[in-house]
């Protein structure tokens, strides 16, 4: 009863809103974690494809360049296909212009914050939510024990 009187629940209604209340903050709170870590992943290979294409940006414009392209082709063909292969990824992500490295660099950190915010914040969340599902089960099991004892009685009387 101290929990219902510290956070002014005073009827079951009320405790089942707050429990309504709560997972929707938690699912809330899941969903955005989750588009957090999918947007640092998208980053960090986006990251990864931005490097490997300016490290071998010299090597394809010596390709471009070259007289006898099949004879450059086969002394780095590796190397070309990992160049157009990270072109296009590039170029799917809609970038006209790259980057910085420090750039992406301060987005992920300032992503990685959000993430550990979030899991604090899913934390608590998780905690409050399972302190009131203890509650409306403790409630819901004295309420049917009550009913089961007037049952008890009433058959007792006839």
């Amino acid at each position: 009863m101290n929990f219902l009187t510290e956070h002014g629940i005073g009827s079951y209604e009320e405790l089942v809103e707050r429990c309504d209340a709560v997972s929707t903050a938690s699912i809330r709170t899941r969903e955005s974690l989750r588009d957090t870590e999918q947007r640092i992943a998208d980053l960090a290979l986006l990251g990864k494809q931005i490097d490997t294409y300016r490290k071998l940006k010299p090597v394809y414009d010596r390709y471009k360049t070259s007289r006898d392209k099949e004879k450059f082709l086969r002394g780095f063909e590796s190397e070309i296909i990992l160049f157009e292969a990270a072109a296009r990824e590039i170029k799917k992500a809609g970038l006209t212009k790259l980057p910085s490295s420090e750039k992406l660099k301060a987005e992920l950190d300032g992503l990685s914050a959000r993430k550990t915010a979030l899991q604090a914040e899913l934390r608590k969340i998780q905690r409050e939510e399972s302190e009131y599902d203890k509650l409306r089960k403790n409630i819901n099991m004295l309420c049917n024990e009550n009913q089961i004892r007037k049952a008890e009685k009433e058959f007792e009387r006839e």
